[in-house]
């Protein structure tokens, strides 16, 4: 009934007031209750600047920038449309999940989006807090973007990690992958009777080349570095 509905949003506020010090301004129960939207979604980012931003917005940004800038030569300026193609997004998790920096981009940029958001569930265990469709959208909500910018800075913190390079030694033979398409490496031990080495490279999003450097014996052998294309 309604009566017990308000009565128990009404402890909930009261709760979060008195107990975490959570400023509320013009809501009371009936605005929960009845939904109105507007209130309801200020509440929403009461709650998130609350207990989930660690950062002020411009600290946001500016961890933001520095994660961008590892893996890309984008300058980010802004929490809104310098979002809606992607690229920013698939670099951010690129960086603060130490993977190569990403290759070019070949989908819609809601698909970049998803893509990435995809990655950040899986290696940083960020749910996704924006459709990828509305993150593509040039009038995207700053207040949305931060909220989810803000989840990725709750597990990664720290500025940017020097990119994994995958190496592999073997008898002085020394491989690394520099640069391409997320990926993970793996090296495959050579028979005796041939000295052959194999590495079997699986990039995440199957696109784009990939930079191979391989050194022997602490020395660049000659013609590298190469650009292998993935198939």
């Amino acid at each position: 009934m309604r009566i017990h509905q308000l009565n128990n949003v009404a402890r909930a506020l009261d709760f979060l007031v008195k107990d975490y010090g959570v400023v509320l301004v013009n809501i009371g129960a009936s605005d929960v209750v009845d939904f109105h939207r507007d209130i309801v979604l200020g509440l929403i980012w009461t709650l998130i600047q609350k207990f989930e931003l660690r950062l002020s917005r411009s600290e946001l940004l500016h961890w933001a920038q520095d994660h961008v800038a590892a893996r890309s030569s984008m300058q980010i300026t802004n929490l809104t449309t310098d979002w809606n193609s992607g690229a920013a997004l698939r670099a951010l998790v690129a960086s603060c999940a130490g993977m190569p920096e990403p290759g070019p981009a070949s989908y819609s940029p809601a698909e970049e989006i998803a893509e990435a958001m995809q990655l950040a569930k899986l290696h940083l265990n960020v749910d996704p807090l924006i459709e990828p469709d509305d993150l593509a959208n040039p009038s995207v909500d700053e207040q949305s973007v931060m909220a989810y910018l803000g989840a990725i800075n709750a597990q990664h913190p720290a500025g940017p990690p020097e990119p994994e390079r995958s190496p592999a030694f073997l008898q002085g033979m020394h491989v690394e992958v520099v640069r391409g398409p997320w990926s993970e490496i793996d090296h495959i031990e050579p028979a005796e009777a041939t000295n052959q080495h194999e590495l079997l490279y699986r990039p995440f999003d199957g696109r784009g080349g990939y930079e191979v450097r391989i050194y022997w014996k602490g020395a660049l052998i000659s013609g590298m570095p190469i650009m292998v294309g993935s198939t």
